[in-house]
């Protein structure tokens, strides 16, 4: 490596950057998004996610059963072989391989959850540490992972299908794979979100108190309490506390005390690749 390498990398800025994947690696990557997504993953996270070989299933947890691993291979290439969009059409004209960071871009939540649930231990980890989802010992919490990202599929679909999501519940089944999941965010409110075991829309919300960085989380609940309040000054107080309840929230507090709990800003340039 001479001289010239270090100063090109210690200095070049976002737009540089975007331009060195353009011209140097052939990656697609114009616009605000594709920046948004350079700035939180990396210039070099998104080479390493180039290379990585979504596509063979000796990138995925050795614990899944082969079955496993080949349907959501298949799922994947189903999905990206139908999508429209220009840089896709160009990755299969031009390369012999789709990069992982744009098959995650284009296959379907559900898709995407598989792929993560059968990833390599270390993969998952990485992800828990990155977003802090951890247990109360400190420990990568993966049930909370996949958990939070199915209730934000069930939700996000609901919402798509325009369907009434304020008094959508998930019910806890008999062997435990559904229902409310008790992290630390709602261990720490009043002690009646303790005793519901169903999970309802305010699970969501503190679902996202880990993925958000916490100024997008602050915009996020700004804009939720304004709707929340209109809705209540435009509504008997009866039907108002019916949707409240319904949402899962015991107290309008409560969410000002969520936003209070103390959370690391996640740190994307630290992200462990393993």
């Amino acid at each position: 490596m001479n001289k010239n390498d270090v100063i090109d990398k210690s200095f070049l800025t976002y737009n540089q950057q975007m331009r060195k994947l353009r011209d140097d690696k052939k990656i697609i990557c114009n616009g605000s998004l594709d920046k948004r997504t350079l700035i939180r993953s990396g210039y070099f996270n998104i080479i390493n996610g180039y290379k990585t070989p979504w596509y063979d299933t000796s990138a995925y947890s050795e614990k899944c059963t082969l079955q496993n691993k080949m349907d959501t291979i298949s799922k994947a290439y189903n999905e990206l072989s139908r999508s429209h969009l220009d840089y896709v059409k160009f990755y299969m004209d031009n390369h012999k391989r789709i990069p992982t960071w744009i098959m995650l871009k284009v296959v379907n939540f559900s898709t995407f959850i598989d792929v993560l649930r059968y990833s390599k231990k270390s993969v998952r980890h990485s992800i828990c540490n990155l977003y802090e989802i951890l247990d109360n010992k400190g420990l990568p919490n993966v049930k909370l992972l996949i958990g939070s990202l199915h209730w934000m599929r069930i939700v996000r679909n609901s919402c798509a299908h325009n369907e009434r999501i304020y008094c959508i519940t998930r019910k806890e089944s008999r062997n435990c794979q559904s229902g409310r999941i008790f992290e630390k965010y709602l261990k720490s409110l009043r002690q009646s979100y303790s005793r519901t075991r169903d999970q309802k829309v305010f699970d969501l919300i503190v679902y996202f108190k880990y993925y958000l960085p916490h100024q997008e989380f602050i915009q996020l609940i700004s804009e939720l309490k304004c709707i929340i309040y209109e809705l209540k000054s435009s509504i008997s107080n009866q039907a108002f506390e019916n949707i409240r309840g319904s949402m899962g929230i015991k107290n309008l507090d409560d969410i000002d005390t969520l936003i209070g709990f103390s959370k690391d800003e996640i740190d994307y340039n630290k992200f462990d690749k393993c």
